[in-house]
């Protein structure tokens, strides 16, 4: 369920939810003296506009999550069969995923090393928009410039840290596609099937054309 930001938490266990509220209340506690902080929390509280939106949702959620599974089970089907793109593997088959995004790999050398950007190109052309995801953390300037400002960051050498399957997901490999995707009908699939199929298919035959 998406609202803006800020969002919802969801549990059964009532020591969890009273640690979320305290953390997202400025660490007051519920049922507390006024102006009781019990805990180190921040003002993450959720405004009413994001949580009128928020509430709505609450009755379709299991509706969105089915269309999601259903049609993601069918992409994982029909992309499997195209050599050099490979779905997310889920090993976890205790919880359930809300498939908020759907991720696939990108083999070049499947495609006579034609780049993933070029890929991607292709792909939007169609109409489909694909993109490449989040780079290495590590790479982000809250580690590699601002160490003085976080000390716990001090010991290590984010520098010089590298590795090598991470960042070959991240820079050559990496397919994601939003969660808006999963929630179309049997001819919205097949579309993105579709343009998968021919896109991979003319990689191979013409790849040229991609240079």
């Amino acid at each position: 369920m998406a609202a803006g930001e800020g969002g919802a938490i969801v549990s059964n266990d009532e020591k969890f939810i009273e640690a979320c509220f305290s953390y997202a209340n400025c660490g007051r506690v519920r049922g507390g003296k006024w102006y009781q902080h019990d805990f180190l929390g921040g003002n993450f509280r959720l405004n009413s506009m994001a949580a009128s939106l928020l509430y709505v949702q609450i009755e379709s959620i299991e509706k969105d999550m089915n269309i999601r599974d259903r049609n993601k089970k069918k992409l994982d089907r029909a992309l499997s069969e195209i050599e050099g793109i490979t779905p997310l593997i889920e090993y976890d088959k205790t919880t359930r995923s809300a498939n908020h995004l759907y991720l696939s790999r990108y083999d070049d050398k499947k495609f006579h090393g034609i780049p993933r950007i070029k890929f991607f190109e292709a792909m939007r052309a169609e109409g489909i928009y694909i993109y490449e995801g989040y780079t290495p953390l590590y790479r982000e300037n809250l580690f590699i410039l601002n160490e003085d400002e976080y000390p716990w960051l001090n010991r290590k050498n984010f520098k010089t840290l590298h590795l090598p399957v991470t960042e070959r997901i991240a820079s050559e490999q990496a397919i994601w596609m939003k969660q808006t995707h999963l929630l179309g009908d049997e001819a919205d699939i097949r579309d993105i099937i579709n343009a998968f199929e021919k896109v991979t298919t003319v990689m191979r035959s013409e790849p040229g054309l991609f240079n």
